[in-house]
């Protein structure tokens, strides 16, 4: 089950505080998969309106995405999360 091996990834990452601030397309859905996944919604910004920004957490674990405008070219790197098991 994907949410089990989630946890058990999240169990060694959190022997040790692991951070990243990582780009989305979609700040909204992001926050939307991450909370289904078992993770604390920290802080949004704006708060009102469609989210441009996000932190996330679980087990030592922080997050933060990037929507909109971001220093970074192009679209992200990887799909981002997806819900179809390979």
């Amino acid at each position: 089950m994907r949410c089990d091996a989630l946890s058990r990834i999240l169990a060694v990452m959190a022997q040790e505080r692991v951070s990243a601030i990582l780009k989305t397309e979609d700040v909204t859905g992001t926050i939307d998969w991450y909370r289904q996944v078992g993770f604390e919604i920290r802080e949004v910004f704006p708060t009102a309106g469609e989210p441009t920004w996000c932190e996330v957490s679980r087990d030592g674990v922080i997050l933060q995405f990037l929507g909109g405008d971001t220093p970074w070219d192009g679209p992200p790197p990887s799909p981002g999360p997806s819900t179809s098991n390979p």
